[in-house]
């Protein structure tokens, strides 16, 4: 069944002692476009939740937010001595080359980068993605679910516009040659308006030639044959919005080679009803994956 773009899911659950919550949104988009807002102890993981959404979607712009809360146990943290080090010789270095006064201390080398280590997070990764994968499958299980819904609704209403669609067709099928038989008589009124005897060869010609550009015969089977085929894609349980775009595309290309060559005003005005129609169709087919 038909899925749409958009949706909402969430999910909790615990990890390593601490509570997770991930919460996914959904919209229509050309293509799978992910966007992650992950806490800066979960950066690590970005690329690991990156594939499990693209395994699990094709199209959409993804939203995916992730809340931990604190941890309940103090951090267990250590110091880089080899880089702490490093930092201390080099600011003597400094000082000396320079002509500084002053020593470094303690307080200026906390402040630099990776001094101070979280031997929780050296770990972090690995280990939190165990914990959590369960719980970021429970999400795009849910959002998942909540496209479903949505692509049903989508979907029930695509099939009634599409039967509406194939009965203004057939009507337009039905009396298609209405146009020619009112030029017959609009041309017969106006010569005997004028007095003049008709050639029944020449008019018989006339008719003819406006029979044969106002023939819509071809592309009326076209439009058929694409709205069975869009009916077909959209029971289709492999993602369908792209191909249902194109047969739309083609179907209004027909449907204006049809409104160019009617001849007669109230099938003019169908056919205008048949393009409105797939422009809401269309429409209704953005949002689908």
């Amino acid at each position: 069944m038909a899925q749409s773009m958009t949706g909402f899911g969430r999910a909790e659950g615990e990890m390593l002692g601490r509570k997770l919550v991930v919460e996914a949104r959904s919209v229509n988009h050309r293509f799978l476009d992910v966007r992650l807002f992950l806490p800066a102890e979960m950066q690590a993981l970005e690329s690991e939740v990156q594939g499990l959404i693209k395994s699990r979607l094709n199209r959409g712009r993804v939203e995916l937010t992730v809340t931990l809360g604190p941890a309940t146990a103090p951090a267990e943290l250590s110091w880089n001595r080899s880089l702490a080090q490093g930092y201390l010789t080099l600011m003597r270095q400094m000082q000396a080359e320079l002509g500084l006064s002053g020593q470094p201390d303690l307080a200026l080398l906390l402040q630099q980068k990776d001094v101070i280590m979280n031997l929780e997070m050296e770990s972090f990764s690995a280990a939190a993605w165990e914990a959590a994968r369960e719980i970021f499958s429970l999400c795009l299980a849910a959002l998942s679910s909540s496209r479903a819904a949505e692509g049903e609704a989508l979907a029930r209403d695509l099939a009634e516009r599409l039967k509406l669609l194939k009965e203004r067709v057939g009507y337009v099928e039905a009396h298609a040659r209405r146009g020619v038989e009112a030029f017959r008589e609009r041309l017969m009124r106006r010569l005997k308006d004028l007095a003049v005897e008709a050639d029944p060869i020449r008019l018989a010609q006339e008719v003819v030639l406006v029979a044969e550009r106002s023939d819509v015969s071809e592309e009326l089977v076209r439009l058929r044959t694409h709205a069975a085929k869009f009916g077909e894609i959209l029971a289709d349980r492999e993602p369908v919005g792209r191909r249902l775009d194109f047969l739309l595309q083609e179907m209004h290309r027909e449907a204006n080679t049809v409104g160019a060559k009617v001849q007669d005003a109230e099938l003019s005005q169908v056919v205008v009803e048949i393009k409105a129609e797939l422009e809401r169709m269309r429409e209704q087919v953005q949002n689908l994956e």
